[in-house]
């Protein structure tokens, strides 16, 4: 039996020295304190112990779980100094281009090693409910909070789904691996007000080149300007027409998403238990769920590296943290 704090350790040494090291676009202004590594790190355990940023800053400044004693000898601090809430909040709200840059890396290392198969993807999405109150529509669109209404997520939106029908909230868009091992290849989350189709076309362009593949997805993400982007990383895009969504493409990888992009986002809620209500508003909560497909990218290294290629087993492991 793994005990918790020798697994989490482990996780983060695969960020450290197993995949390979990323390349973050250089920013104007004033060089980090803190670099990019130890920030994901600090995310990565954010999520495994499903903590709030104050609740991280409290375990990893804690000097009485031992638990905590091995993460902040694993994670790399400057001079061992932990960075303070204000930090963590400001780096965390900017981190989805970074937490996605090290997703590639991830992919990249899978495909190197266990030749995971890139070529063909399916793409989903995922609506969560915003964290407080329900902000009407009519309210919204007049940019009006009624007198009474509290703890209210400004950053959400209205969305319909086919199977729950209208949510109040965020969503959650993955591409996922279609072969024998579904894996997540890089994610983004947003809020609803922003449509599918559009959003993907701000981490299309980050998606490994083939010479020849697929990208299988519903009628929400019909639409010329994906497409184009899709096709420059050497994929076509299948999809239904938004006027006739009951005329399917017969793909073969469209007609594998109901065996990996649906059925992995089941796992998904299994792993880090955010059914219902996001404990998080937008901005807070767009890293978080990003962060928690990287963990699960982690863990599938972590198995594969231990020979344990079940899926299931991932998922169990990851509820271990």
């Amino acid at each position: 039996m793994i005990s918790q704090d020798l697994l989490l350790v482990k996780i983060l040494k695969i960020v450290l020295s197993v995949i390979p090291k990323v390349e973050v676009p250089k920013s104007v202004g004033r060089p980090f304190v803190y670099q990019p590594v130890v920030i994901i790190c600090c995310l990565t355990v954010m999520v495994a112990k499903r903590l709030t940023v104050r609740g991280l800053y409290s375990f990893l400044t804690s000097r009485d779980d031992l638990q905590a004693e091995a993460v902040r000898k694993a994670i790399p601090f400057p001079g061992g100094i932990i960075p303070n809430r204000r930090t963590f909040d400001r780096r965390f709200k900017k981190s989805i281009l970074l937490l996605q840059l090290y997703m590639l890396a991830c992919i990249s290392y899978l495909t190197s090693r266990f030749k995971l198969g890139i070529s063909r993807l399916s793409l989903d999405n995922r609506m969560f409910e915003a964290c407080g109150a329900i902000w009407h529509s009519k309210y919204q669109k007049r940019g009006i909070i009624p007198k009474g209404l509290r703890n209210v997520d400004e950053t959400a939106g209205w969305g319909k789904s086919h199977y729950r029908g209208w949510v109040f909230g965020h969503g959650l868009d993955i591409f996922v691996t279609t072969g024998k091992l579904v894996v997540p290849v890089i994610a983004l989350a947003r809020s609803l007000v922003e449509r599918g189709n559009s959003a993907v076309k701000r981490c299309v362009f980050l998606i490994p080149k083939v010479e020849r593949g697929v990208v299988a997805a519903d009628s929400e993400y019909e639409d010329s300007q994906p497409g184009t982007l899709i096709l420059t990383r050497g994929r076509r895009l299948h999809t239904p027409a938004k006027r006739y969504p009951e005329n399917v493409p017969k793909g073969k990888t469209y007609l594998k998403r109901k065996t990996t992009s649906e059925p992995f986002f089941e796992r998904f809620l299994q792993c880090f238990v955010i059914r219902g209500k996001l404990d998080r508003k937008g901005p807070n909560a767009w890293p978080y769920l990003v962060a928690c497909c990287f963990l699960y990218q982690l863990m599938v290294i972590y198995n594969l590296m231990e020979a344990k290629p079940n899926p299931l087993q991932v998922t169990h492991l990851i509820r271990m943290l």
